[in-house]
C-alpha cells in the first residue's frame, strides 16, 4: 500500500527544507575570507642594495684602519644576511685592476667563498675608489590603522585592523 501526500504539503515541506538550510548557512564564511589578516595585511619581501664606497691609494696597498673596520662590517653582513654575489667595481685602469684583485683577496680573507666575489669595472666610481655591493632582502607588514573605536562592529564580523599586529610583529 503506497501513501500519497498531498502536493501542497510536499511543496511546503520543500519550501520548509530550503529554508532551514539557508538559516543555517552564514556570512561569516565569507566575512572570514575577507577578513583573514594574511589578506588584508600582507607580509612583503623586497630587495635592498647594501653598498659601500671606499678610498684606496693603489700604492698603499692596505686599508685605513676606519676603513678596513667598515670592509669587515660589509663582509659580516653579507655573510649573515647577502644573497647572491658581492659585486666590486673600481675605475677602468689599470690601478683599477690591482684595487679589485685587493679587494676580491681581502673579502675572501674575511671568509666571503671566491665564487661568490664578481669583480668588474665601471667608469662612474669615482678615482681612487672602490664600491662594493650586495643584495639582501627586507620582510615589512603595513602600518596598523587605527584602533580609536573598536567597539563599532554593527556586521558583527572583524574590524578592518583584526590581525594586523600578528602579522606585524
Amino acid at each position: 500500500m503506497r501513501d500519497h501526500f498531498p502536493r501542497p504539503l510536499v511543496a511546503i515541506a520543500a519550501l520548509s527544507v530550503a529554508l532551514l538550510a539557508t538559516a543555517c548557512s552564514s556570512d561569516s564564511d565569507i566575512g572570514k575570507l575577507h577578513y583573514d589578516a594574511a589578506v588584508n595585511h600582507p607580509i612583503t619581501v623586497e630587495p635592498h642594495t647594501v653598498a659601500l664606497a671606499l678610498p684606496f691609494a693603489t700604492n698603499a696597498n692596505a686599508l685605513a684602519p676606519h676603513d678596513k673596520g667598515l670592509l669587515l662590517r660589509f663582509a659580516t653582513q653579507y655573510l649573515a644576511a647577502g644573497h647572491g654575489a658581492v659585486s666590486i667595481a673600481a675605475q677602468p685602469t689599470a690601478a683599477g685592476q690591482r684595487q679589485l684583485q685587493f679587494f676580491g683577496r681581502e673579502l675572501t680573507k674575511l671568509g666571503v667563498a671566491p665564487q661568490r666575489i664578481l669583480v668588474g669595472t665601471d667608469a662612474a666610481v669615482a678615482r681612487d675608489h672602490v664600491e662594493l655591493r650586495f643584495t639582501t632582502y627586507q620582510a615589512g607588514a603595513p602600518h596598523c590603522g587605527d584602533w580609536n573605536d573598536i567597539s563599532s562592529t554593527g556586521s558583527n564580523l572583524p574590524m578592518e585592523n583584526f590581525g594586523c599586529a600578528t602579522q606585524h610583529n
